[in-house]
């Protein structure tokens, strides 16, 4: 039976990580404290049909962390057809897949039919913007600037070092994106080296595992992120996978515990995102609450473009993908910022299970 397979057979996203009894017990203990329930027309929790259904799981499974994606497959089993259909209405099932203004868009089109580098510079190079009253306008102009200034001495661009490069190079787009919805960034680059903390040999460096993050943070409480990943580290995509869908949206849904008791915010009032690049792909994943729920959707994987030639087709696509995300951002950066102005004369004391 399915509850007594696991999520790795039964999805096939290969989570390595079996629930060891501690998990179990606090997955169970979590389930009986929740105070903030989602409850449908038809009476059910969901709260309580997650627990239900993977309570019996033996390996690691999102909704164990109080995560629900309409993704994943197993759901279709889990809930009614129409219960389906009242979940995803009531959430931001398509927050991902906004586009952008007709101003930037109109910034953007000035891509169409070239192909050169001397032509995109030149182009976006005379546009005058002013980058404190136009900082979308802007933001998108520098984007095209850095990306095509990539290919002056190569034609494509085939290598990468490290993630430091594909942060402060290829992807320098999504750190100027705190421009527009003002918060900083901190970047976090760490090498996990063998059991004697250093390297023996060539050899033995290429099993080095590689971490890297980029931090969006506001008042010192971070509200999103991006998570790097070099394909030599990922040939399967399974690291990719696992962040997509397990470990990103696990510390989402902690920044906005942390968000919403630090503020005193509603917390199904908050949203948040992450950016997880793997070499030159990349996709977000968004995360908002319901009851005690933390429902995650994720972007279409997305390609940058490797060649000059790719940039109008491809580069517009990413920055719409950023804008989105910076936009999530902003959102709730206002909401906080607006929170200080509302009279409470109790703080709200809701329960929420955090991830295992």
């Amino acid at each position: 039976m399915l509850e007594n397979i696991g999520f790795p057979q039964a999805g096939g996203t290969g989570y390595p990580k079996k629930l060891s009894a501690a998990s179990k017990k606090k997955v169970r203990e979590g389930s009986k404290k929740i105070t903030k329930k989602w409850i449908l027309a038809s009476g059910r929790c969901v709260e309580d049909v997650m627990y239900s259904f993977t309570k019996n799981f033996f390996f690691e499974h999102p909704a164990h962390s109080w995560l629900l994606n309409f993704e994943d497959p197993i759901w279709g089993d889990a809930f009614t057809v129409t219960e389906m259909e009242e979940v995803k209405s009531q959430h931001m099932w398509d927050l991902t897949k906004k586009t952008l203004p007709n101003d930037l868009m109109n910034i953007l089109f000035k891509l169409n039919n070239k192909s050169k580098l001397e032509e995109i510079y030149n182009e976006f190079n005379g546009l005058w913007i002013d980058p404190v009253q136009e900082r979308e306008r802007h933001w998108i102009k520098s984007a095209v600037i850095d990306y095509c200034l990539l290919f002056v001495n190569n034609r494509e661009i085939n290598h990468y070092g490290s993630e430091r490069d594909l942060f402060e190079e290829v992807y320098k787009f999504i750190r100027q994106s705190r421009q527009i919805n003002s918060t900083e960034t901190k970047s976090t680059f760490v090498k996990f080296l063998n059991e004697k903390n250093k390297v023996t040999d060539e050899k033995e460096d290429k099993k080095r595992e590689y971490e890297s993050t980029m931090d969006f943070i506001y008042r010192d409480i971070g509200l999103g992120f991006t998570k790097a990943i070099l394909p030599m580290y990922d040939a399967d995509m399974s690291k990719e996978l696992i962040e997509r869908e397990l470990e990103v949206p696990k510390m989402l849904r902690k920044f906005l515990i942390t968000l919403a008791k630090k503020n005193d915010v509603n917390h199904e009032l908050l949203k948040t995102a992450a950016i997880v690049i793997n070499g030159f792909f990349i996709s977000i994943v968004v995360v908002s609450f319901k009851g005690s729920v933390s429902v995650v959707t994720t972007s279409p994987r997305l390609q940058m473009p490797v060649s000059v030639e790719e940039i109008p087709r491809l580069l517009p696509r990413a920055l719409n993908l950023i804008y989105t995300y910076a936009m999530i951002i902003k959102d709730t950066v206002d909401l906080v910022k607006n929170s200080g102005s509302i009279v409470k004369l109790e703080a709200e004391d809701t329960y929420f299970p955090a991830p295992i």
